[in-house]
Parts: structure tokens; sequence; C-alpha cells
């Protein structure tokens, strides 16, 4: 037992993980603590509105209505007519009727009218030759429009036994939706579960996106300020800090520019850690050369000029991908709408065939 609870504390959380990777420690541990939150809650909300439905359906399946009398066998002996003004009223009921050796057993709906609603007269004619089942089921339907033949009478007594002594069962049949319900959870329940991950996959598809577009201006300026005959750390701070655009790369410098105030350390070691946290090589490379520069003095500004051009070039890449993609994403709804056309340039020459 205590190596399984030694194990469960162990265990990675990689929804955690993951967050720290994108904001930090800190800040890491509460967006990871809340999207779990916000998933357990979406949980206990399905729970509950899969026990309500299961309450639901189990009290429509076992309570008997009061205007609708069975014996013990649960066969129906009586049904009560709708007062006048409440509307017809449908049963779902299931019938056998049961001549001689033939039985014969149906699904049928019975519509019964409102109290003075009028007499029906629906009488089919009888086939000259007809089988016995045949001879059943149209006696079946003949006992189920006979319902509505004294619209007046308060109670429906639906017939036992017919004058040609074809005997007839009623029993209402029960609609037992349970297992659509349960199907219905378990679906719901699996798309949670698949997708608990979902929004951490979006930020980081965002935060990705966005160092891959901020990078190359952000180089760019470093350069430019770099050439002007500013130390790198300087040049650093105001690149940093003229930017007032709420992107994630940008928010995440300045955490970095915060914390390295904050704590006295190394401006770059902080660009480095958040490189690192990120995992996009392009950064790592800008901040490993900013590194090697200030421990080593290699050369700066020809390597970043370098990175510059590769990562503009990377970013013009980056952006045909996208206008590929969404032509593709265009190609199903222009599809529909050329059919549509289609369908209404062609639709008269067919009709008049």
């Amino acid at each position: 037992m205590n190596k399984e609870k030694a194990g469960r504390k162990n265990k990675p959380d990689l929804l955690r993980m993951r967050y720290e990777a994108l904001y930090g420690k800190t800040e890491g541990e509460k967006l990871a603590a809340k999207d779990r939150r916000s998933t357990h809650i979406v949980i206990v909300l399905l729970c509950f509105a899969f026990a309500g439905a299961v309450a639901l359906v189990l009290s429509g399946y076992f309570s008997k209505s009061s205007d609708v009398k069975t014996d013990r066998s649960g066969r129906i002996i009586s049904i009560e007519r709708p007062a006048e003004g409440d509307g017809a009223r449908s049963i779902d009921v299931e019938v056998r009727a049961m001549s001689g050796d033939a039985v014969v057993e149906r699904d049928k709906q019975l519509f019964v009218d409102e109290r003075g609603g009028g007499d029906k007269d629906d009488d089919e004619g009888i086939m000259a030759a007809e089988s016995e089942p045949d001879k059943l089921t149209r006696r079946i339907d003949t006992a189920v429009r006979s319902v509505n033949e004294d619209t007046g009478a308060k109670i429906v007594y639906l017939p036992s036994k017919l004058d040609d002594g074809t005997v007839l069962i009623w029993k209402k049949k029960n609609k037992n939706s349970l297992p659509m319900v349960m199907l219905a959870f378990i679906c719901a329940f699996c798309a949670v579960y698949m997708g608990r991950y979902s929004k951490i996959k979006k930020e980081e598809q965002a935060a990705k996106d966005s160092i891959t577009r901020e990078l190359p201006e952000f180089t760019n300026k470093t350069v430019l300020l770099l050439q002007g005959g500013v130390v790198i750390n300087e040049a650093l701070v105001r690149v940093i800090g003229d930017r007032d655009e709420d992107s994630y790369f940008y928010r995440q410098l300045k955490a970095a520019l915060a914390r390295s105030v904050s704590t006295n350390s190394p401006l770059h070691e902080e660009l480095t850690v958040f490189a690192r946290r990120s995992g996009v090589q392009e950064l790592m490379r800008i901040t490993n050369i900013i590194s090697d520069n200030i421990s080593k003095g290699s050369d700066l500004t020809g390597k970043l000029i370098n990175e510059s051009s590769m990562l503009w070039f990377a970013r013009k890449k980056h952006a045909e991908e996208k206008g590929r993609l969404a032509e593709t994403k265009l190609t199903l709804p222009l599809v529909i709408l050329i059919s549509v056309l289609v369908m209404l340039t062609i639709a008269p020459a067919l009709m008049e065939i």
C-alpha cells in the first residue's frame, strides 16, 4: 500500500509540467490547478446530469398512469378519455391477437380523442383472400380505430374479445431510454477525458506561433542597437521595454527582465531559461549566441545578422504554409457551393423529364 501511494506521489503531473514550461513554475502551478478544477467541475456536472436523467427515466418506467387501468399482469383494461379541450392523447401499446393457432403481435400508437370530439368511421373493406395473420392484423387495426367510435364516453374499455372470437391482449409499451442515456453519458465522459489537454495544446501552439512571429523583429532591433554602439544588456532591456504589445513572447521577456532585476541575476541567463522552457530551437540559438558573447567574447553582431535573415526567411515560409492550409480548408465549402449551383442549374431540366 505504501509503495502504491509513493508511486502516485512520484507520478509526473503532465498538465502542471506543460503549464510550467509555458509560464514558469509559479504561474504554471496556478494555471494547471485552475484547468484541473474546471475539468473536475465539468465531470461533476456531467455526473449530476446523468443521475437526473436516469432518475427521470426510471420514474417514468416504474410509475403507473392514473388514467390507464391495468390488471396485475399489466394488461390494459380501460383508459380515461381526456376531457373536452385537453386534446387527444396517444399511448404506445403492444397488442396481441389470438385466433385458433394464429398469434399476431403488433406495436401500435393508440390515439384517444377528447370527449365530444365526434364519431369516426374508418372501417376498411375486407380482402377476399386473406391469410390468418393478415386477418388478425386487420382486426387489430379495426380494434384500434374503434377506440374513438364513441367520444362521449368518459372511460374507454379496450375490447378483450372481438365478435368473431379473436382474443386481444393490450399492454402499455414502455420506452426504455436508459441505454441511450448511458451511451450519451459514456460519449460525453470520453469527450471530456480526451479533451482534458485541449486548452494547454491551444496555448502551446499559440505560444510557439507568437515566438516564431515576434523573434525576427526582436533580433533585428537588437542588431540595430548593437550596431549603434549599445552594449548587449542595455540593448535587450531597451528592446523588451519599448514593446507594449501584449503577446506571449514579450510577456515572457518582460517577466524574465523583472526576475533579473528582482534577483540581481544576469538577463541573458533568464532568457536562456525561457528559451529552454519554450523548446523553440531558433530562440535557443539566439540566447546561446548571446551567452557565448558574454562569456567568451565571440562575434555577436555578425551571428545575429545571419540568424535574423534565417528567421525572416522561416517566418515567410511559415506564412506561406498557413496560406496553403487556409486554401485547403476552403476546399470543402467551395465544393458544397458548386454542388448547390449545379443542382439549381440542372433541377429544372430534370423536372421536365
